[in-house]
């Protein structure tokens, strides 16, 4: 399995994906864990062997099977895109949810987006709002800027605009633009935060240097009344 990490990042050899694959389905092939997956994701990228997303996902399925958590994160994603198995939400929300109590974030995200949309489970938002936060607090700026917005509207938990700024901030910082956005419109406001036009021009502008065409917009605006 490390000669197969050695290939795969050049590390005192030469950078070959085949090689990676090959000592990686050795590994894989003895039962362990982390090497299944990471065979798995070889399958799944065309990475040293042929794009394969059934043979992607029979490996994923045995590493998952032995309780690996970014495994039964990836077999989620197969089962909710239905890439080498037949779609199936509900059996996406079984692996996420086991991947999520082993505290992987993107399993926490991804479960709590489906009980936010009610999808392959009952829609909760308490639910939604606990693993939302789960990925959050673990510094998924995605799941920074869902959790700010739930804040911000009371969704599963209770609205608090101040808590909101305080996780838009973070994702901000982070350099995401639709954080970086949102937390410019409070700043412009004055909601959470005290009122800061400078404040709300700096953010707006790091997400249009990003592309986020509201914050082109709103920085069009404030340009036309003279605000800037």
């Amino acid at each position: 399995y490390n000669l197969s990490l050695f290939y795969t990042e050049g590390r005192g050899v030469a950078k070959d994906a085949a090689q990676a694959a090959f000592y990686c389905r050795k590994a894989a092939e003895s039962g362990l864990a982390e090497a299944q997956d990471l065979l798995g994701l070889m399958y799944y990228n065309g990475s040293g062997l042929p794009k394969d997303n059934e043979q992607a996902c029979a490996w994923f399925q045995a590493a998952a099977t032995r309780g690996f958590a970014e495994a039964e994160q990836h077999l989620g994603v197969m089962y909710y895109n239905g890439h080498g198995v037949p779609q199936d939400s509900r059996e996406a929300a079984r692996w996420f949810c086991l991947a999520a109590e082993q505290g992987n974030l993107q399993a926490q995200l991804n479960l709590g987006t489906l009980y936010l949309n009610g999808d392959g489970v009952p829609k909760d938002e308490v639910k939604a709002a606990f693993w939302c936060s789960r990925a959050a607090e673990q510094g998924n700026v995605e799941a920074q800027y869902i959790f700010g917005k739930m804040l911000l509207e009371g969704v599963g938990v209770l609205a608090s605009a101040e808590q909101a700024v305080q996780v838009f901030r973070r994702a901000a910082e982070a350099g995401y633009a639709p954080a970086q956005y949102m937390l410019g419109d409070l700043c412009s406001k004055g909601y959470g935060c005290p009122q800061s036009r400078s404040q709300a021009i700096s953010w707006f502008h790091k997400a249009a240097a990003q592309g986020d065409i509201q914050a082109r917009k709103r920085l069009d605006e404030m340009r036309a009344r003279s605000d800037m």
